[in-house]
């Protein structure tokens, strides 16, 4: 069976897998507590370990672009991250596909009001999915919609693959 990835590359972003499953992982991070502040790091073993094994696997990456207003270290991370996804399923030779969010989101916000995408995302996975868990962590309150992002990328892919399209 095909196992269909989506990934929201962001450091608060997450991998879908599509398989016989429905499983979603946040990104990966190693948290480094400096004396004032803490930082956070991808975790690049843990993000290689979550894509090794999978049958037959296609990925789905939001492309992403830099946007104004945003801090330098911000964007600087953000960049990392996109490059990191990317440079895994190269090395792991798996295929993917950069979807911009305005093209999966109006295929998967078709019909769902639009005024706010995070809340949109949620709304369409609780719809679509509603088993799904989204909490990032065990102790996580509410849902993550990096999480939701990630999980509707994955379907995005496995519907474009269903209508002939390709990876």
């Amino acid at each position: 069976m095909m196992t269909i990835i989506g990934i929201d590359p962001g450091l608060g972003g997450a991998i879908a897998i599509l398989n016989d499953a429905v499983t979603v992982h946040p990104t990966p991070v190693i948290v480094e507590r400096l004396e004032k502040s803490i930082r956070r790091h991808h975790d690049e073993p843990a993000m290689r370990d979550l894509l090794c094994g999978l049958d037959d696997p296609v990925a789905y990456v939001e492309e992403v672009h830099s946007m104004g207003g945003q801090g330098v270290r911000s964007m600087f991370t953000f960049g990392t991250g996109y490059g990191l996804w990317r440079g895994l399923l190269v090395g792991l030779g798996i295929p993917y596909t950069l979807v911009p969010p305005r093209t999966w989101q109006r295929l998967m916000f078709s019909g769902t009001p639009r005024t706010d995408p995070k809340a949109a995302s949620l709304l369409v996975v609780k719809r679509l999915f509603p088993a799904a868990s989204l909490r990032r962590t065990e102790a996580a309150r509410t849902d993550d919609h990096g999480m939701a992002d990630a999980l509707l990328i994955a379907e995005y892919g496995r519907r474009t693959l269903a209508a002939g399209g390709s990876a």
